[in-house]
């Protein structure tokens, strides 16, 4: 698949954020410090100058195997403003200040968990060997490997997915789309949705409050 549409994995997985223009990256949002994003803003803690208003779970951060490249990286230590101490943030979003990290919006390595899924959705446990195959390729490289598929392959695909893909936005989506929502603690009924926008159900003729989605 890397040869004939001209992309590779790359060798480490932190050169993906490390190096903006590499082969990995099928579509990035770029980003300046004239047209900066807020991803590494609002990810870091105030220590460092960011505002901290969302931060990696303990969850998130147990799922990673010790020796697994991703955990090493992803949670890197940070030196705070004043240099005497350091704090944890998510090293894929790094310019705090300027705000000109690319936004990786899709990349290779997904489209080995989309095809594992697919697989899974046609073949089911028939398809086991070249699932693993597939999801192998993007383990390997961090040190990792997947023996099988568990009594449930979507969630296995699901949790391997998030910890390679984390904070690129595809998690929620996973869940809404696969009906997962026991993977996350604590979730009520309704969050499984977003509420209407007020602007929205204001402007709109054929709607009304009434029409909110329950529990907003």
């Amino acid at each position: 698949m890397e040869a004939s549409a001209g992309f590779d994995l790359m060798g480490a997985y932190s050169t993906v954020f490390e190096s903006p223009e590499n082969d990995e990256i099928l579509f990035a949002l770029n980003y300046s410090i004239q047209d900066r994003n807020r991803m590494g803003y609002y990810l870091s803690p105030t220590s460092v100058g960011g505002r901290g208003e969302v931060a990696y779970t303990k969850s998130l951060f147990n799922a990673y195997s010790s020796g697994d490249a991703r955990k090493d990286f992803i949670f890197r230590d940070i030196p705070t403003l004043d240099g005497q101490q350091v704090t944890s943030g998510v090293a894929k979003y790094s310019d705090v200040s300027g705000g000109a990290d690319p936004v990786v919006v899709f990349r290779l390595s997904e489209m080995y968990y989309i095809m594992a899924e697919a697989l899974w959705a046609l073949d089911g446990m028939s398809a086991e060997s070249q699932i693993l195959a597939l999801l192998n390729i993007v383990e390997e490289r961090s040190g990792m490997e997947v023996r099988n598929l568990g009594s449930r392959p979507v969630r296995t695909i699901l949790e391997l997915k998030r910890k390679e893909l984390c904070f690129e936005g595809h998690r929620w989506v996973d869940i809404c789309r696969t009906e997962s929502f026991d993977l996350i603690s604590g979730m009520l009924p309704n969050e499984r949705y977003f509420p209407i926008p007020l602007a929205e159900i204001q402007t709109n003729e054929l709607i009304s409050e009434v029409d909110q989605n329950p529990g907003y």
